[in-house]
């Protein structure tokens, strides 16, 4: 090479494992969803369809309704380490 040269580079962060863990009175009716299909799980605004993929590093959101019910919870994910994502459904009082 002679003289300046510019080279632009495109970077993707490496996506991250993740697995989702539901409650067990949960866990049956996602393998069967004739009996179950109120309950739907969103990653981002997208709904998924497995318990299991791959999500960039940096912040998300995780959604599950049922019903008339709606959870909501944000969180982090650093870069590098398998993510498990466990729901649970209960009310605690302090």
């Amino acid at each position: 090479m002679d003289g300046n040269t510019r080279l632009n580079i495109s970077l993707s962060p490496l996506t991250v494992e993740y697995e989702i863990k539901l409650p067990d009175s949960f866990s049956n009716a996602w393998e069967k969803p004739a009996n179950f299909n109120d309950l739907e799980l969103y990653l981002d605004g997208n709904r998924l369809d497995r318990l299991q993929g791959r999500i960039r590093p940096g912040r998300h959101t995780f959604v599950l309704t049922y019903r008339n019910l709606r959870f909501e919870d944000d969180f982090e994910v650093d870069p590098g380490r398998p993510v498990t994502i466990e729901l649970f459904l209960g009310i605690r009082v302090h």
